[in-house]
């Protein structure tokens, strides 16, 4: 049987760092996500989660290939 294991969060932040052998990157920084809070066996955790690449998403309503027509 595996075992659950839980974190009750308090706080997340990252760091870009030089990528290791969990980030199968070849770019020359990485960032990795830190999580802290509580375990459910009642210890204090960090967990560093590695290939979460933040992205920005802006939706453009318009058309992406306007009609060039003869003037």
């Amino acid at each position: 049987m595996v075992g659950l294991f839980t974190v009750q969060v308090d706080q997340i932040d990252y760091v870009v760092v030089q990528p290791g052998a969990l980030d199968l990157s070849h770019l020359s920084r990485a960032p990795v996500l830190r999580i802290y809070g509580q375990s459910s066996t009642g210890s204090r955790a960090c967990l560093h989660i590695h290939q979460v690449y933040p992205y920005c998403y802006v939706e453009y309503p318009g058309n992406l290939h306007p009609y060039h027509g003869a003037d």
